[in-house]
């Protein structure tokens, strides 16, 4: 078997040894960086299906909704709840091997939000937790699960918190995406420029994201050779 691991963000790819390998002892990756949001990741997973893939993984980061989680929390999503209410399953099979191979990090298994834009209050990720119970959101896993879907294939979901669910994300944190994955650090300079009274989160937010990193990267080492 062959994984095609879409990522939305170059930083997030780092995390993993190389960009193909061994996975889970028994197959091999291939990963794609995509970009952020849903059109970018759901082209990125076709492409992936049509190199020859035969299951799909969305991996990276995502925000807290579940205010239990901290920042670094890795998660085996059960199911992603889409933003039209469309449930989107995870393969119970790919669910179990992630599982037990992370055993050690002890990962929270549980349902997250597909959103397809990002959700930045506090008050709409305490409203999606509440309403929806799901722990966390991504804007890619929804779409690489419907394109998974459509072509018959299973999917997984493997994301680390960054940002808990009591924080509300700070404006210059949201302009520092590229769409090609990489970073806009002028961008976030710019905008903290508009709005300086943003540093002390944007200082708290970069920290968190490291931390985020770090657990993608020791994940990253249990999963792939």
């Amino acid at each position: 078997m062959r994984f095609g691991i879409v990522i939305a963000l170059d930083a997030e790819a780092r995390t993993l040894p190389a960009r193909n390998g061994g996975f889970l002892d028994h197959a091999q990756y291939q990963l794609q960086v995509s970009g952020p949001g849903p059109l970018r990741a759901a082209a990125a997973a076709r492409e992936l299906l049509d190199a020859g893939c035969d299951a799909l993984l969305s991996f990276g980061l995502a925000g807290g909704l579940d205010p239990t989680l901290r920042p670094g929390t890795l998660i085996v999503a059960s199911a992603v709840h889409s933003a039209d209410g469309e449930p989107l399953p995870c393969d119970a099979r790919l669910h179990t091997d992630l599982v037990l191979r992370l055993a050690i990090r002890n990962p929270c298994t549980a349902a997250i939000y597909g959103a397809d834009a990002p959700v930045i209050a506090q008050a709409n990720k305490r409203a999606l937790h509440s309403s929806l119970q799901v722990v966390a959101v991504d804007m890619e896993s929804a779409a690489i699960g419907r394109v998974a879907r459509a072509r018959s294939r299973p999917f997984a979901v493997l994301r680390c918190v960054v940002d808990p669910a009591g924080f509300t994300l700070p404006r210059a944190a949201l302009v520092g995406m590229a769409d090609d994955g990489g970073r806009r650090p002028l961008a976030i300079a710019t905008a903290l420029l508009r709005h300086p009274l943003e540093l002390p989160d944007l200082i708290r937010l970069a920290v968190w994201y490291g931390a985020a990193l770090r657990a993608l990267r020791e994940t990253g080492a249990l999963l792939c050779k």
